[in-house]
């Protein structure tokens, strides 16, 4: 209590003294005597004190000013740089999806496919001792059926077994449940593609002795059957021997199936 009536006193007597100067000053305006001396030495040190303690709170607060200021430009570059960011990612994968699927919307040009089918992503590869198959991402949604045989750059790859909304099961040529008649371009030897589980070869069953088959010779799918489109390549003749009645034929596949992205799904028969 007797402390802060102390501070009180001193701050009435430090404001009388100034009020009593100011007075002083404005009456005796040209006159400078001991008074006014005494007065000015008793104000330097407030003075001092003012300026040492009030500068440096205004530099503070001016560098608090500015700091903020610099925070908030380094959260909006941050977030530009990530719209930025998320712009290129998705022109990149924009360019990168037209640059694989050229040549399938070439290919759909090409043979006049519009409203016939569909270009489908590969979303899972498949290919065991027990079977070859994708998984696509297109469905009954997007108007696929069963039996729509998948191509990409005039080979057939296989054709749809299973059907699911958002998704399909494409079996392809290289598994020994898919059968494809075919014939062979040059000798024109008639026989039945087969997959055998590997995707560096297959089979051309049923050709008979009698035809005259050569290496290197393209096997393209004949259309018989309805269900795989005519003319569409399988492989090249690798190597063959006769075995009785038959030939026993190996097949070379065009494509690498395990480095396919896309497909184009075709309606059956077509």
């Amino acid at each position: 209590m007797i402390k802060l009536i102390s501070k009180h006193w001193i701050i009435y007597f430090i404001g009388l003294v100034l009020l009593f100067f100011v007075g002083h000053r404005l009456i005796f305006i040209k006159k400078t005597n001991f008074f006014d001396s005494c007065i000015s030495s008793l104000l330097y040190p407030v003075l001092v004190v003012q300026k040492k303690i009030v500068d440096p709170m205004q530099v503070f607060f001016e560098r608090k000013k500015t700091q903020r200021e610099l925070e908030n430009s380094i959260k909006q570059l941050r977030a530009d740089k990530k719209a930025l960011l998320a712009e290129v990612i998705e022109l990149h994968a924009t360019a990168q999806y037209i640059r694989v699927t050229q040549e399938l919307v070439d290919f759909k040009k090409q043979y006049n496919l519009e409203g016939q089918g569909c270009c489908a992503q590969v979303l899972i590869k498949q290919c065991t001792d027990q079977e070859h198959f994708f998984l696509v991402d297109k469905g009954s949604y997007n108007n696929v059926a069963l039996d729509m045989v998948a191509v990409y750059k005039n080979c057939l790859i296989g054709r749809v077994t299973q059907l699911f909304p958002y998704y399909s099961k494409v079996t392809l040529i290289t598994d020994r449940s898919c059968k494809v008649p075919a014939y062979c371009q040059q000798t024109a030897a008639k026989g039945i593609h087969e997959g055998m589980h590997n995707h560096e070869a297959t089979a051309l069953h049923f050709v008979s002795h009698l035809d005259a088959l050569q290496e290197g010779d393209l096997l393209l799918s004949s259309g018989q059957g309805l269900v795989f489109p005519q003319g569409f390549a399988l492989g090249t003749i690798k190597q063959f021997n006769i075995a009785g009645l038959y030939y026993n034929v190996v097949v070379e596949p065009l494509l690498d199936i395990k480095n396919l992205d896309y497909c184009y799904l075709l309606q059956k028969g077509k």
